[in-house]
């Protein structure tokens, strides 16, 4: 493969390895959690990853990481985003989509942790 190739690749593989890694340190350190999806957003935009399902569950890990931090506010944004993105991939009846969109008006609400 060529350079642009090889960048690509190892893009796609940094983004399994941040994918991992948010869940397997975002716990102990929401913050760096927080960083790494952050991260993982960027590196979609850079490879050119559009499915919106993928950012959709970025911007759910955020939300749950900020929850970790007891950031309420932030957890908000995170599900917001999380509400765009399930908008765009799910329209707005779907599943996910209703479910983003209680969470973006009560993060609380979330069971999950």
């Amino acid at each position: 493969r060529g350079g642009a190739g090889r960048r690509s690749d190892a893009r796609r593989r940094r983004l399994q390895e941040l994918r991992e890694a948010v869940w397997e340190d975002g716990p102990e350190d929401p913050a760096e959690g927080l960083r790494l999806v952050a991260r993982q957003l960027r590196l979609y935009d850079e490879e050119g990853l559009w499915p919106q399902s993928f950012r959709r569950q970025a911007c759910f890990d955020g939300m749950q990481l900020a929850l970790l931090l007891g950031d309420v506010e932030l957890a908000r944004r995170w599900a917001r985003r999380a509400y765009h993105h399930s908008l765009l991939c799910e329209g707005l009846e779907g599943s996910e989509t209703l479910r983003c969109r209680g969470l973006a008006r009560d993060p609380h609400s979330f069971d999950g942790l």
